[in-house]
């Protein structure tokens, strides 16, 4: 692991969590392939441990926010994650990732119900001259 990784595995085992489960955690949600919300330090540091044993983990991994937390940002960046919100949080208990599920929510009902052109009947323009490109089927 990496200076930023082990600030981030000792804040969590300061603070008297268990990095090594919540990361075995993590790892059995991306195996299910389920996607994880990082949410603050202690989680940070779970996801750098599971990302260390498994780096398949990486691709399940969304950072809900950036904490003004000693390392977070170093282990966020580690991961190769750029957080929805930088709000500059130190609540804990998942407000960070409370604040953020209804984003998640709209952009995943974006990509299940938004029409694509042909069902919206937009095909596109066939020498017409349109400025955008695409013109309504007639």
């Amino acid at each position: 692991m990496t200076v930023a990784a082990d600030h981030a595995v000792a804040e969590a085992r300061r603070l008297g969590i268990s990095s090594e489960v919540t990361a075995r955690e993590t790892s059995r949600a991306a195996a299910r392939r389920i996607v994880v919300v990082v949410d603050g330090i202690i989680a940070t540091a779970a996801a750098l441990v599971a990302a260390d044993l498994c780096p398949a983990v990486r691709g399940y991994l969304v950072a809900a926010h950036r904490s003004v937390e000693v390392g977070h940002p170093a282990a966020l960046q580690q991961l190769e994650l750029e957080p929805l919100v930088a709000l500059d949080l130190r609540l804990g208990e998942g407000s960070g990732a409370a604040l953020v599920l209804p984003i998640l929510d709209a952009a995943l009902a974006l990509v299940d119900e938004m029409a694509t052109f042909e069902e919206a009947g937009i095909a596109a323009a066939r020498g017409t001259g349109s400025s955008n490109g695409l013109v309504p089927d007639v």
